[in-house]
């Protein structure tokens, strides 16, 4: 079994979570799997096996869960009793007018707060409390770099809005590092068969190594043994 001790999805400072970005049900794996060292998940294949990084898988999941939700409507926010206040460089307070649309429509209610602070009133209810603060500001700088095909993304403004996604569903997912539950896993592993572009995440890197059985015997020098 792989090891226990996460959570199922990062927990918002406040009750409840938005629905539409619920974790995915669980589904049978193709084989056994493990976590090791709370990085990967080997997985048993009828081929040979596949290592997983989970981080990778669940970033493309809120990705695709994202970008399909604000095409309809804005994600579900959770609103703090007393604003967050971040300390900012002046130039991401001056980028918070040209991103404050594309922010909202990611479950983002800020204010500028001085010269060099911002006042967070509302976050995105798929973030936990205290990773609202850091998402911010990565939002309000230069956006991660993506691979063009891993996006699919329309050109233009629209394409800000995707990569700004990409970039919330990379500090939205579960950590690189992170003892995750077997009934988790189960649901990531489930999950990347079934999500567009599941070989990799939102910034082209892969979510999973294969090894061959073919492989495997001829780096062990086993070919054609019995």
């Amino acid at each position: 079994p792989a090891v226990a001790g996460g959570t199922t999805s990062p927990e918002p400072a406040s009750p409840g979570a938005d629905p539409a970005l619920a974790p995915p049900a669980a589904g049978p794996a193709l084989g056994r799997f493990v976590q090791l060292h709370r990085r990967y998940v080997v997985e048993e294949t009828p081929e040979g096996l596949r290592i997983v990084d989970p981080h990778a898988v669940h970033e493309r999941v809120l990705y695709e869960q994202i970008v399909a939700r604000v095409a309809r409507e804005p994600l579900e926010s959770q609103r703090f009793l007393f604003p967050l206040v971040v300390d900012v460089d002046p130039e991401q307070v001056l980028a918070l007018a040209d991103r404050r649309e594309a922010l909202a429509q990611l479950g983002f209610e800020v204010d500028p707060f001085g010269r060099g602070a911002l006042a967070i009133h509302a976050a995105p209810r798929l973030l936990a409390g205290e990773r609202a603060a850091r998402a911010l500001v990565d939002l309000l700088g230069e956006p991660d770099a993506c691979d063009a095909e891993a996006l699919d993304a329309p050109p233009g403004a629209g394409r800000l809005l995707h990569e700004l996604a990409a970039t919330l569903a990379c500090r939205a997912a579960v950590r690189f590092g992170d003892a995750l539950p077997d009934a988790q896993l189960a649901a990531l592993l489930a999950e990347r068969a079934r999500v567009p572009n599941g070989h990799c995440c939102p910034h082209g890197r892969p979510t999973a190594l294969h090894l061959s059985l073919d492989e495997l015997d001829r780096r062990f020098g086993r070919q054609g043994a019995g």
